[in-house]
């Protein structure tokens, strides 16, 4: 039985593994047992595996990372807690079994292909070193971090040394391991680094169009200690974009300025943060919705992760992406960068797993997080491609439109739509047309397509674009979240069917509401005398329209009453200190203030002063009653507010 650390100067945050196994046997079959990991699903159910690296197969036959592991099981705990797990929250086991092949091998068992802070610094050093890759790639420090690590930023284009040629480039940014366990983000980043460097006609086109900015380890901190989530601060560094601390968050604080800095000098067009999911398959996109947008931005919006699907069809997937907003992720970098006036912002999620799309099935290597990284470079290059001819961003638009269609639509349309929305007699004839025509007759096509996609309703097609299903939520959150919908449920089913303690209504849901209410006023026990009562209902006294009642207290009898109005809203706050309105900042602060003071000292408070008395005056032919409520503040609290600086002050 293996019980995980958390994260350094955290409680939570533990769902990766890398650890040694040494002096084994190879006749037994061992089976693994880690109790405290926190999320309650997990790709370990649907196939995911770990990863065993042996020393004495990597030194004989040259083989690294592999699958291993048969009886997979992620399953609620039931263990003794030890003293660094909370009793209060809900932990779950991954067990599998296993087999070592070599006698007193050392081996390494790992959740996800290892990428350290020397592998970054390995490739960085190898790149510098070739003559070819080395002219299109500049490397600077961006900062140092908390425990002194070099936080490296990488800059590459063609190096014209013309300012004003440069000046024309638009800019792109691209980041990764903000989150440390999350490894297969770099593998990714390592790819688009060397398909960003080579020799390739569409590197080549990039280069001359974009300026890229690369910052391949956020975290290198988090990194070297081997946390899962948080930094050396103990913080999760993609919720602290929009108020970044310099001495707390100096890679995050100095990343926003070197954006800020950029989109001051040429145009930034795209941003995308590199990430990795436990908990869906395949690769896909997180991106920014603008609320009331039109078709055509609907589309823009989304032309980057189409092109993507279309290079990597195999791996990543369209349908998985979201493009919403939510409250929580205001913070994080998607949301800030795109909130700053970038218009493509997206964080790119590949599975720690592998892909599930078409008839095979298959986990992820390295090489296949490479190959990502390099899809990625193409995508890059397309939507260059649509940058700099509208003709094509029509035509790309317009599949897109075709796609969006196909999927939403309802069991009445025609599902097995061709691949163009013009009569078959005219699409079989394309191949006799000459170029020009032909690229008219496509052009005609797109057209129609996006004619025929403006048609539809907007309210549908952003219904799939929420962020469920993202990797940062707990299930404690998850758990409040639906408690507090099915008490709204259960709200919402009182206001239409009314409580009442002593009545059983088996059969009152399927009546009308008017009805349903008659009979509850007539008799308290409507299961006896039903058929009659509902006999007794005339027309004009079951369309009369009656509202629910406020629950009462249960010393109070209870009665409906009839009305054709809404009931009074209630505050359910009103016992409450203030009335239920929510206090300002100062008074709020005041008031832990004086609690602490009188708490930890024999400081006696002087009384604060009474409120003058209330004063009656007569307008015209009613009578208004006004309590003067401003005070003459104390001066033991002016000397109190007077010392009190801001956080930003103490980190500064």
């Amino acid at each position: 039985m293996l019980i995980l650390n958390p994260d350094l100067y955290s409680k939570r945050h533990v769902q990766w593994y890398y650890f040694r196994v040494s002096n084994m046997e190879t006749t037994p079959i061992y089976t693994f047992h880690i109790v405290n990991f926190e999320k309650s699903k997990s790709l370990y159910s649907k196939g995911l595996q770990p990863l065993l690296y042996s020393e004495h197969e990597a030194r004989a036959t040259g083989v690294g990372w592999r699958r291993v592991g048969w009886n997979m099981s992620y399953t609620q705990s039931r263990v003794n807690y030890p003293p660094h797990m909370s009793p209060l929250r809900s932990y779950f086991t991954l067990t599998w079994s296993m087999r070592f092949y070599h006698h007193g091998d050392t081996c390494y068992l790992a959740h996800c292909y290892p990428y350290p802070l020397s592998a970054l610094y390995t490739l960085l050093g190898k790149i510098e070193e070739d003559s070819e890759r080395s002219k299109y790639i500049q490397r600077e420090e961006l900062c140092r971090t908390l425990a002194g690590n070099p936080c490296p930023l990488l800059t590459v284009t063609e190096f014209t040394g013309e300012e004003e040629e440069g000046r024309k480039k638009r800019g792109v940014v691209v980041t990764a391991r903000v989150h440390p366990g999350e490894t297969n983000s770099s593998w990714m980043m390592e790819g688009l680094i060397l398909f960003l460097t080579s020799n390739s006609p569409h590197s080549h086109a990039l280069r001359k169009s974009f300026v890229f900015k690369l910052v391949p380890m956020l975290n290198p901190d988090g990194v070297v200690v081997g946390n899962y989530r948080t930094s050396l601060a103990g913080v999760d560094l993609n919720r602290v974009f929009r108020t970044p601390v310099t001495a707390a968050f100096p890679t995050i604080f100095h990343t926003k300025k070197m954006m800020n800095s950029f989109q001051q000098e040429r145009e930034v067009c795209i941003y995308v943060d590199l990430h990795g999911h436990s908990r869906k398959h395949n690769v896909f996109m997180y991106g920014c919705h603008t609320p009331k947008a039109d078709h055509t931005q609907f589309l823009y919006e989304r032309l980057l992760p189409f092109l993507l699907s279309e290079q990597a069809a195999d791996m990543f997937c369209l349908e998985s992406c979201k493009f919403a907003v939510q409250r929580c992720k205001e913070s994080t970098g998607r949301v800030v960068t795109w909130r700053s006036g970038v218009p493509n912002s997206f964080t790119l999620e590949a599975t720690f797993c592998g892909s599930n799309l078409g008839p095979n099935r298959w986990q992820f290597s390295d090489r296949d997080l490479l190959r990502m990284g390099s899809n990625l470079g193409e995508a890059f290059y397309k939507f260059s491609k649509c940058l700099q001819s509208k003709t094509y961003q029509l035509k790309v638009m317009a599949r897109l439109a075709e796609k969006l269609m196909k999927r939403l639509a309802t069991p009445t349309d025609n599902v097995h739509r061709p691949t163009s929305t013009l009569p078959d007699v005219v699409t079989s004839t394309t191949t006799t047309l000459s170029p020009h025509s032909r690229a008219c007759l496509h052009k005609k096509q797109a057209r129609h397509s996006l004619s025929k996609f403006k048609k539809m309703n907007m309210r549908q097609l952003e219904e799939e674009s929420s962020t469920s299903g993202s990797d940062s939520e707990n299930q404690d959150f998850k758990y409040r979240r639906k408690k507090r919908n099915k008490g709204r449920d259960q709200r919402q089913q009182r206001s239409v069917m009314g409580t009442h303690t002593g009545v059983h209504e088996p059969f009152l849901p399927s009546l009308p509401r008017a009805s349903r209410s008659l009979v509850l006023q007539q008799n308290p026990c409507p299961e006896l005398t039903l058929p009659s009562l509902l006999t007794q209902a005339t027309p004009t006294q079951q369309q009369t329209r009656v509202s629910a009642p406020v629950r009462l207290q249960s010393n109070q009898p209870f009665h409906y009453q009839q009305s054709t109005s809404k009931w009074k809203f209630v505050n359910r706050y009103s016992n409450r200190s203030n009335g239920g309105i929510p206090m300002f900042a100062e008074e709020r602060m005041k008031e832990r203030m004086e609690k602490r003071y009188m708490d930890k000292s024999d400081i006696h408070l002087p009384a604060a002063p009474s409120l003058p008395n209330v004063v009656v005056t007569k307008q015209g032919t009613k009578d208004h009653t006004h309590q003067n409520l401003a005070r003459q503040p104390h001066p033991f609290w002016t000397n109190c507010t007077d010392n009190i600086s801001s956080p930003q002050q103490h980190y500064e």
